[in-house]
């Protein structure tokens, strides 16, 4: 079996509301390594947790479409003096992570919150560079940086409680969904 058509059929098993852990189970086995069947089942986006979390998930959203915004803004500045054609080059050259973040962030995939994480934190010496000219805007900047990041990370934790950012969520060695009670169930049955 492919992985495209295994994630499909584990997506549509989770969706009919089998519990992570039966899917688990049910897919063990079907040709990919358990690590990877537990990262496809630890990414689907639980649409009880969703729905949760839908006004952090708009804000996250909002932040991605300003950091657009001024990604493109400070691309075009950069990129006046060079002529128009060249100016929208680097303009869209500067935005493109933005936009992906921004289009991953709406189609609610994990991997935009984990990039979104990880490019934020890579970005912090940069960030420190600034020190010796402006403390006090380096400050600010850093604070605002790891103010999103935080918040960003708890959106994802909230809405894909079983993912990390560099794989599966584990207890006592086994994947956490397998070792106790799915979210998903657990707002179900209230």
């Amino acid at each position: 079996m492919g992985k495209k058509s295994l994630k499909q059929q584990i997506h549509e098993c989770l969706s009919q509301g089998m519990s992570k852990a039966e899917a688990f189970a049910k897919f063990q086995g079907a040709g990919a390594k358990d690590s990877r069947l537990a990262q496809i089942i630890a990414a689907y986006p639980d649409p009880l947790l969703c729905q949760a979390h839908r006004v952090k998930r708009r804000l996250v959203i909002a932040l991605a479409s300003l950091q657009l915004i001024l990604a493109l803004g400070s691309g075009l500045v950069l990129g006046a003096r060079h002529g128009a054609v060249l100016q929208l080059c680097i303009a869209g050259g500067i935005a493109l992570i933005p936009a992906l973040l921004l289009w991953a962030f709406m189609r609610n995939l994990v991997g935009a919150y984990n990039a979104y994480i990880y490019l934020s934190l890579m970005q912090l010496p940069s960030l420190l560079g600034g020190w010796g000219a402006h403390p006090g805007q380096t400050v600010a900047a850093v604070v605002l940086n790891l103010g999103f990041v935080l918040f960003v990370r708890n959106v994802r934790e909230g809405l894909f409680p079983y993912a990390t950012l560099f794989g599966t969520r584990k207890r006592d060695g086994r994947y956490a969904f397998l070792t106790e009670v799915d979210p998903s169930l657990r707002n179900a049955s209230s």
